[in-house]
């Protein structure tokens, strides 16, 4: 099903969108509301797996993204979001769902949120089944994400590969983290064939589809999610994580401990265990604790629904921006040319050549004579001056601009030589001195390697200037200098 959207509650919230456009190196887009028109595609299915009923389950999502009359980029980052529920209830349609979403699709991603397969209560009662459902949960995300690289139903997703984004709520936040963070040699032993009704449940990627995407992610949003194992978490893998919790949270521990403090799930690690482990392995992340608050921060999203409340405009906040400020966010490089100039002359400057960026200059009392992707002429007019390069990537990010100075080629410190001439040619007469006599404030030019050569290049702008006062005699004492603009 096919629809356009404008989430009015949050176009309220925030402050009013503007037209996405084209502008060489100046965008906000991931920033702010860029977008006035989303569109929304719904139940699309991504694949199917068995469910605990030994039926095959067809699995949806429903898609947001910037609407193509506004869109202008060929490659656009991914968010998959993932609801809560226990891994018993819950849905795609959520309330808190369809808000982040929306949200981020206005800021620019395209966003999926994807259903997955549900246990019931009574059978996640059941030893190991817990985890069994998790681990069918992190298989049906990993197929979703598998499908929208694909696009098999050419939907024009042009999803870029290097910004693949997870996130969710509760069970939602705890698949996010282990679709990133867990590889096929760490799957639980409660997903293998544990009996005759709980036969092995195959590879992370061995369900719901069989494209052939390989992908890592690039940041997640662990909204009051936890871990079975911090082991999972390795310091080369290095994912982004922004980490949401509550301290007084019963369902997911803030700290360690089975799920709703029942001892027949098993352990897990919530947000201060993640916290330590991430910091003790250098892992990028920020950990925003919420001090006092429990489960579903920011209301509760089904059933009896009361998000959004005073929370949500924060927790988005902090999601959004630790995404930009952590995972996008990047210095332009620093051109290379000279730095030291006379006025009127023309200099090239240059960056690393990146096919997949756009360089825009900026110069202050220069002309730009040419540019080409990542080079730049410039005639400089007058001194100092300075030189700029922004860089815009594929994806619209826009480095932090990256300024060098220009100034004037700086006269040496004054140095005493001892000229003990004879002869000398004087600018801009040649005069022959013969008789060792060299007249006060008189001009002569040296070799700036070998000063008391007298073959001198003119063009090496080395001058001596004789003290002021100089009396006729052998062996005067000069200050030599050198301007490198050819005064004095």
């Amino acid at each position: 099903m096919f629809r356009i959207s404008i989430f009015v509650l949050l176009t309220v919230i925030f402050s009013l969108p503007i037209f996405a456009q084209t502008t060489d190196c100046i965008s906000n887009r991931y920033q702010e509301s860029v977008f006035n028109n989303i569109q929304i595609d719904s139940d699309i299915t991504y694949g199917s797996a068995p469910n605990i009923y030994g039926f095959n389950q067809s699995l949806e999502l429903d898609l947001y993204q910037p609407d193509p009359s506004e869109e202008y980029l060929g490659k656009r980052p991914l968010i998959v979001m993932f609801f809560g529920g226990a891994y018993i209830t819950g849905s795609k349609n959520d309330a808190d769902m369809e808000a982040w979403c929306d949200s981020l699709a206005h800021y620019g991603y395209v966003c999926a949120a994807a259903e997955y397969r549900l246990d019931n209560a009574a059978h996640f009662a059941l030893p190991n089944q817990g985890v069994r459902a998790a681990y069918r949960a992190i298989q049906d995300g990993r197929a979703a994400i598998r499908y929208l690289l694909e696009d098999p139903d050419n939907l024009n997703l042009n999803i870029d590969p290097e910004h693949i984004y997870v996130g969710g709520e509760s069970a939602g936040a705890i698949t996010a983290l282990h679709i990133a963070y867990m590889e096929e040699a760490e799957r639980p032993a409660e997903t293998y064939d544990i009996g005759f009704l709980d036969p092995d449940m195959g590879c992370i990627d061995c369900t719901g589809n069989n494209y052939n995407q390989p992908f890592t992610i690039k940041g997640i949003i662990d909204l009051w999610g936890a871990t079975l194992d911090t082991d999972f978490i390795d310091a080369s893998e290095n994912v982004p994580t922004v980490i949401i919790h509550g301290d007084q949270d019963d369902i997911v521990p803030y700290d360690s401990g089975p799920p709703f403090n029942v001892p027949l799930f098993p352990t897990m690690y919530g947000a201060l265990p993640l916290d330590a482990t991430m910091t003790a392995k250098n892992i990028t992340h920020e950990f925003h604790p919420y001090p006092g608050e429990g489960h579903v921060i920011y209301g509760i999203p089904s059933g009896i629904v009361t998000f959004p409340n005073d929370y949500w405009e924060p927790i988005f906040t902090q999601g959004h921006e630790f995404l930009y400020n952590k995972t996008m966010a990047y210095d332009s490089p620093t051109p290379i040319g000279a730095l030291t100039v006379c006025p009127g002359d023309t200099e090239t400057y240059s960056v690393p050549a990146n096919p997949n960026s756009t360089f825009c200059w900026d110069i202050t009392n220069g002309t730009i004579i040419s540019s080409n992707t990542n080079q730049v002429t410039v005639q400089w007019n007058s001194l100092p001056a300075t030189l700029s390069v922004t860089e815009e990537n594929c994806i619209d990010v826009i480095g932090t601009k990256k300024t060098i100075n220009i100034n004037p080629l700086n006269p040496s410190s004054y140095t005493n030589a001892n000229g003990n001439m004879l002869t000398g040619i004087q600018n801009p007469i040649a005069d022959y001195e013969t008789d060792g006599a060299i007249e006060s404030n008189q001009i002569i030019q040296l070799d700036p390697i070998n000063p008391s050569n007298l073959n001198v290049d003119y063009d090496s702008k080395t001058m001596i200037e004789l003290q002021s006062g100089f009396e006729t005699r052998i062996g005067p004492v000069f200050h030599a200098f050198i301007d490198g603009c050819g005064g004095q």
